[in-house]
């Protein structure tokens, strides 16, 4: 955030699009980034939305102490949200089965915070999460064509500890399976990589999914991704071939990504690379969302 109007203890953020209601920032801990009070951190007391008729007023954010920052320092503030670990995935429930957050239990090799828990041990119960991706009616932005990989962390924790794993293109002629793999899983956590071989060559269009489920089994699931693995020796970004190859052909002068939305959520490092790097993540490999 930039301080757009200061006192000793307090700063008003210069976004007044900021969608955060009153209280929202209350108990975040903060880090001032320039200034004269560079380095500074605690905690923030109060975070107050102004009303809409301020023009070019954000939020306003007490600190627990003075901080005597001027107009036009920055400052970043973090605050944690637990739960909701299957934001970004379209859950599928029947039978009994649910989806929820994990907390506690997590694997000792995860970044996060949480993992998902697909409870569907019972009898008759199922869940699934999914993520799907290239859906435009009629239009394909990512071929598949070579070879991939599915990569995630789970733990069976009950009944028989299986999780079926399934990427496919829903096309208008039918569904092309690429891969379809029941695993049974250990009671520990354990990494897993799945591979598996797609040709489309410019005419597939369908929706693509990548579909985790459980069925008569309760599994603990996180940090998921889905990479092409044979990509050109020559592209060493985090960016697909096809994005790559379009970029050298544009040839552009810039690229710029509005990156206030994406910035939000992300650590500072991770903000500063997406105004450096400036290209939306859509455009890179398919990496569906961390739980």
């Amino acid at each position: 955030m930039i301080c757009a109007a200061v006192t000793a203890n307090t700063c008003t953020d210069d976004n007044e699009y900021s969608p955060m209601p009153t209280g929202y920032w209350n108990g975040a801990t903060y880090s001032v980034l320039s200034g004269g009070s560079v380095g500074t951190s605690g905690t923030v007391i109060s975070s107050t939305k102004n009303p809409s008729s301020c023009s070019g007023c954000g939020q306003i954010i007490q600190f627990d102490k003075s901080i005597k920052a001027a107009v036009g320092d920055y400052f970043v503030m973090t605050q944690p949200f637990p739960g909701n670990g299957d934001a970004g995935w379209w859950d599928n429930v029947s039978g009994g089965g649910t989806i929820s957050s994990e907390t506690t239990d997590l694997s000792p090799n995860t970044p996060g915070k949480q993992a998902l828990l697909v409870s569907a041990s019972g009898t008759g119960k199922s869940a699934s999460v999914a993520q799907y991706f290239d859906d435009e009616d009629g239009l394909s932005f990512i071929q598949m064509n070579g070879a991939f990989e599915v990569t995630f962390r789970a733990k069976g924790v009950g009944g028989s500890n299986q999780l079926n794993v399934n990427v496919a293109r829903l096309m208008p002629s039918g569904v092309a399976n690429y891969l379809s793999q029941t695993v049974t899983l250990t009671n520990a956590w354990q990494d897993y990589t799945l591979t598996f071989t797609a040709n489309e060559t410019g005419s597939a269009s369908g929706t693509a999914q990548l579909v985790f489920g459980a069925s008569g089994s309760s599994v603990e699931l996180d940090d998921v991704s889905l990479n092409q693995t044979n990509s050109s020796t020559s592209n060493p970004t985090a960016f697909r071939d096809d994005v790559v190859n379009t970029l050298k052909e544009l040839n552009p002068g810039t690229l710029r990504m509005m990156a206030a939305g994406a910035a939000l959520g992300s650590d500072l490092p991770t903000s500063c690379r997406y105004r450096v790097r400036a290209i939306a993540r859509a455009s890179a490999r398919v990496r569906p969302r961390r739980a």
